[in-house]
């Protein structure tokens, strides 16, 4: 079929990507798949996020009640400068932050036993945050065909968290659509409801079984201390 001849031989990304959040589904609970066009592959693409990128209150009971939901981007300056060309964020000039410790990067190396190590300046990646909320730019005057006077309407708006510089702001419903409807760009595939926003995943479950295995493997290597003495 064309799905099939699309997803084996277009968006070749596409399997290995969704094998590697079908792991993630198990070990954590979740998967964010986000949907959208790219610039510049010029074709749909669905890819996974990964949980500590989306930025979505625990008041939330889903995607569709959060008020505001932040998909936090890294890309690096030729890419930047590509999507700018691209016409996909504003030509202005976006400078470097300076290397930095992420702590989510640190713990996850200490886990696999990798040891990250800060790149230079111009290695560094842009940290943009793409959120998608209602917002009323009446007060800034825009004003939107067929909308009712202070009415907030859903936008896509793109801030480059290091300069705070707006690189993009989009609508984001359907051209036509009398109500403003928002459009539905991620995707949420939950294992174990929970009591929170987030799913809870095969980690969570044997969380306490694995804290009395740690616990019987001490006792028994102390055990055999002991004897050795």
């Amino acid at each position: 079929s064309d799905t099939n001849y699309f997803l084996t031989q277009v968006d070749k990304g596409y399997y290995p990507d969704f094998d590697r959040a079908l792991f993630a589904l198990g070990f954590g609970g979740n998967i964010f798949k986000k949907v959208y066009h790219d610039p510049l592959k010029r074709y749909p693409v669905s890819r996974s996020i990964q949980i500590e990128d989306l930025i979505v209150s625990e008041d939330a009971s889903d995607l569709h009640n959060a008020q505001r939901v932040t998909h936090r981007i890294f890309l690096k300056d030729g890419t930047l400068k590509k999507l700018q060309h691209a016409k996909e964020y504003r030509d202005v000039e976006i400078s470097l932050g300076q290397p930095s410790d992420d702590p989510t990067k640190l713990k996850q190396g200490n886990i696999v036993g990798i040891q990250f190590q800060n790149a230079r300046t111009q290695d560094q990646d842009h940290e943009l945050y793409e959120t998608y909320t209602d917002l009323d730019l009446s007060s800034h005057g825009l004003k939107e065909n067929g909308a009712p006077k202070d009415l907030p309407l859903p936008y896509v708006i793109t801030i480059d968290r290091a300069t705070r510089t707006v690189l993009a702001l989009r609508r984001n419903w359907k051209k036509g659509d009398k109500q403003f409807a928002q459009r539905r760009r991620i995707v949420h595939y939950g294992l174990i409801p929970s009591f929170g926003f987030l799913c809870l995943g095969y980690l969570h479950l044997l969380g306490n079984q694995t804290r009395a295995l740690r616990a019987i493997w001490r006792i028994l290597i102390d055990s055999g201390m002991f004897a050795n003495f």
